[in-house]
């Protein structure tokens, strides 16, 4: 990750100069995402006429995993955009710089991502929810 922030110690939220930086870095990751879901889309379509079920289960996979990174993406330049970004979503208490260098993406202050994490596996739950990726979507277009 190019993006670098800069010590805040007592500030509420990072700087002007560090959102700038956070949106930038977070632009190009959106942009990579995006190029990402197209070149899978290309690929599943090549799997799909070769009949190649194995290849279409890692483009799959792939995709899904893209479409949950670009949506967290675009819902922290959302939030860039609303002044609710470094604010965690459960304390409303700032998000170190130090972790937001790591994750930019992240929701939460480290506390409160620990709380959530051990909730869920209490719950047994996932980390993340499956979403629909080129096959399944295919399959389950409404036929015309």
């Amino acid at each position: 990750m190019t993006m670098e922030l800069t010590d805040t110690t007592g500030m509420p939220a990072p700087a002007a100069a560090q959102l700038a930086a956070v949106r930038t870095e977070l632009e190009q990751q959106r942009r990579f995402r995006v190029e990402q879901l197209e070149e899978a889309e290309v690929d599943a379509a090549e799997a799909l006429a070769a009949a190649d079920d194995a290849r279409l289960q890692v483009i799959r996979s792939l995709f899904i995993t893209t479409e949950a990174a670009l949506r967290e993406i675009n819902v922290a330049l959302a939030r860039l955009d609303h002044g609710t970004y470094g604010t965690c979503e459960h304390c409303h208490q700032p998000i170190p710089i130090e972790r937001l260098e790591v994750l930019p993406t992240s929701r939460s202050c480290t506390p409160c991502q620990a709380r959530a994490d051990i909730a869920r596996v209490r719950r047994g739950g996932h980390s993340r929810r499956p979403v629909a990726g080129p096959a399944s979507r295919a399959a389950s277009a409404p036929s015309q």
